[in-house]
């Protein structure tokens, strides 16, 4: 006998070519072939007509709630065409979604974005410090690194203000405030998934006035500068050493500072 709690989670796929074409879920088993009278969804509609697939369901699950996340959960997971998935679901579910570490859940979507390479990201910013961040313990006491679950904005400014060995620069950009970055974001995670939890805009007036290791974010706090919070960089790379943590790139994409790349080309490991 059904259980009219007896919460599932279903999926149709193609038996051709094994992709998963479609998540749902439902209050019963039943509402997993209810698709088969005829969809709301046009892409999974065209498919029942058209073609084979079988129906495979998982649960039950407690509640509804538990359902919603675990669809929503697998509609994300699998919301890039892949072998595995060709996902028709219009609607991304009810629940969290799989995002990069430190990144707000409501930045999920610029993980389908396209990587940005450290040129591209010059020329979007207009002149761009990329520094290093990463999750883990405290960098000193009070002072507390990126959290992969609960990302807080107070923390990541903290840091990407902070602490840079940036005196060799600041004294040219003083002098000549057109060559100063206007952008200064965060890059973490391994070098082949490397992705930015927050970017703000500089206070160029202000830079120079105090310690030359601390860049001024602008006020009130932005840190989705230039709509980079949440994407994917590709080629960015520091070495060990505290003067490498930060890369600045000019306006037109041009690297002016990195002392990692000419370390890395010559088989030092870069990170």
């Amino acid at each position: 006998m059904t259980n009219p709690t007896d919460h599932c989670v279903y999926l149709y796929r193609d038996p051709n070519t094994q992709k998963i074409i479609y998540v749902g879920r439902g209050a019963t088993p039943d509402r997993a072939v209810q698709h088969t009278g005829g969809s709301h969804n046009p892409g999974l509609r065209a498919i029942i007509e058209e073609s084979d697939y079988s129906v495979e369901l998982a649960g039950p699950y407690p509640s509804a709630e538990a359902a919603a996340a675990v669809e929503a959960a697998l509609i994300s997971a699998l919301r890039l065409q892949t072998t595995q998935a060709a996902l028709t679901n219009a609607a991304q579910g009810d629940g969290p979604r799989f995002r990069p570490f430190g990144v707000p859940a409501s930045y999920a979507e610029r993980l389908l974005l396209p990587p940005l390479a450290v040129a591209e990201v010059g020329v979007i910013t207009g002149g761009v410090l990329i520094v290093r961040n990463s999750s883990g313990g405290d960098l000193a006491p009070g002072r507390p690194r990126l959290d992969p679950l609960y990302p807080q904005d107070d923390v990541i400014a903290e840091n990407l203000w902070r602490f840079w060995l940036l005196d060799r620069l600041v004294p040219g950009w003083v002098a000549d405030p057109s060559t100063c970055p206007k952008v200064i974001l965060g890059a973490a995670g391994p070098v082949r998934h490397r992705f930015v939890p927050g970017a703000s805009f500089i206070d160029t007036a202000r830079i120079g006035s105090g310690d030359p290791r601390e860049v001024p974010l602008v006020q009130p706090l932005d840190l989705d500068a230039c709509a980079l919070r949440g994407r994917m960089l590709s080629g960015v790379r520091f070495d060990l050493g505290r003067q490498s943590h930060f890369v600045w790139v000019t306006a037109d994409g041009s690297v002016a500072y990195d002392t990692s790349r000419a370390r890395t080309q010559k088989g030092a490991p870069g990170s």
